[in-house]
């Protein structure tokens, strides 16, 4: 019968030790995880918050308006310079009209596209808010895995202490004739 040694007590309470401190950076890697992880959804809401209303004043569509408002406003001007015959009645109100809706929408579109510019920079902070904090989530969840590893590896090289403690120093082998 093999006698089986048990550890030393500066053996049991070192592997405490180290398995505390592995456990507690363990617990740190998970408490930076789930604060990383919780910012993540507000950051994605921001970023979603992309829609066609916000990119409505497009180059394109300033220039539009612009020919259209000039439309109504060369000929009012080349009449109002006697460049060209008067224009009739009705003719003169639709331009005057088309020129006041025209240069209001151009504005309104002039005005949209500064709060666009806003808009765009402060999209394109919270984008790259969202990606570095998604890699910094990937950083910790790759950290935790490894912290992980770590502990397993001390547990088992705890076992394959206890076990080559416990293995007998001599074996004696007897044979008996009979």
């Amino acid at each position: 019968m093999a006698h089986v040694p048990l550890p030393s007590k500066e053996v049991i309470d070192e592997y405490a030790q180290i398995k505390k401190s592995l456990e507690g950076e363990r617990s740190v890697l998970q408490g930076s995880l789930r604060e990383v992880s919780g910012t993540l959804p507000g950051l994605q809401a921001k970023v979603d918050d992309v829609s066609d209303e916000h990119l409505a004043a497009s180059p394109e569509r300033i220039a539009a308006i612009r020919s259209d408002r000039n439309g109504h406003w060369l000929p009012l001007r080349a009449a109002l310079l006697q460049e060209r015959e008067p224009l009739a009645v009705v003719e003169t109100t639709n331009h005057i009209i088309g020129l006041e809706e025209t240069t209001g929408a151009a504005d309104r579109l002039a005005d949209d596209a500064v709060r666009n510019a806003d808009w765009l920079a402060s999209h394109a902070a919270a984008m790259k808010r969202l990606t570095e904090e998604r890699s910094k989530q990937s950083d910790i969840e790759g950290l935790l895995a490894a912290k992980e590893r770590e502990i397993a590896a001390h547990e088992c090289a705890c076992v394959d202490t206890k076990a080559s403690q416990s293995s007998p120093k001599s074996s004696v082998v007897s044979y008996s004739s009979g």
